[in-house]
């Protein structure tokens, strides 16, 4: 079996080291962490990404060219320039083998007069319209502020959160320090596919180590709310995030990095 790493060679420490690989080296790597895949049930799927978040497009378009589903597929790329360009023409081969492919290439810088693309950056609330009319399953990688753009746009024009797939560029500063636990509760909590059944208190931790304690088998890797691994569907009640972006979840939630805030029932 053969793996394709694409990366872009920049100052970050990761990408140089990447690029002073020499044949022969051994790596150490590991499964694929995230929810960001491919449903085979999707009515549509656009692909939104920016400079070298194009790579897991490209992989979705191995797949799906290889599946050969009757699906709309939209792509929105956005790069600077031609020369910063990568994987474009892998995208072409591959929407050739689609029945119903869109692409849209825009380049940011010195693109008045480039064949085939588009000049400047797109307008995402267009974007996000145009997946809401198609009933779109929404895939996005790139820079935060790109993915943070993109996602609000989707907001704006009621894309619910099950049909959005973010792959991110996780940083060395990303936050994965929990807040503290407030002393609350006692709280129901049920695991309905585990059959548990039980009150969650604040000495209980996380509703991954709760579950965990009472004998449940969940999937994890990471525990700090970023691989999504232990995505867990909200049936009915509250949950609280304990890491990123402070608030509640009432549809899903990571059960490694969430509390119940009120009675709760999971899909776990």
């Amino acid at each position: 079996n053969k793996i394709r790493i694409t990366v872009k060679r920049d100052k970050g420490a990761g990408s140089q080291a990447i690029h002073r690989w020499n044949i022969q080296d051994k790596i150490t790597i590991s499964g694929p962490f995230g929810d960001a895949t491919l449903k085979g049930t999707s009515n549509a799927i656009h692909f939104i990404s920016a400079g070298i978040g194009i790579t897991p497009t490209v992989a979705k378009l191995h797949a799906l060219a290889q599946d050969q589903p009757n699906t709309s597929i939209q792509i929105t790329h956005v790069a600077r320039s031609r020369s910063e360009l990568a994987l474009w023409s892998d995208v072409i081969e591959l929407s050739k083998k689609l029945p119903h492919v869109i692409l849209n290439l825009h380049l940011t810088a010195n693109a008045s007069f480039e064949k085939g693309c588009l000049a400047g950056r797109p307008d995402p609330r267009m974007i996000a319209k145009t997946a809401k009319s198609a009933n779109a399953d929404v895939h996005i990688c790139g820079p935060t502020a790109f993915i943070n753009e993109m996602t609000k746009a989707l907001a704006e024009v009621k894309v619910t959160h099950e049909k959005i797939y973010i792959d991110r560029f996780n940083s060395s500063d990303v936050k994965t320090e929990m807040r503290p636990i407030s002393k609350t509760g006692p709280t129901k909590v049920t695991f309905t596919r585990s059959g548990i059944t039980d009150y969650w208190y604040p000495e209980d931790g996380t509703l991954l180590d709760f579950a965990e304690a009472r004998g449940a088998i969940i999937q994890s890797h990471c525990r700090a709310g970023l691989c999504k691994t232990c995505l867990c569907k909200i049936l009915n009640g509250v949950a609280t995030r304990l890491v990123g972006l402070e608030g509640d979840d009432e549809i899903q939630t990571l059960l490694c990095s969430s509390i119940p805030s009120q009675d709760l029932t999971l899909d776990m």
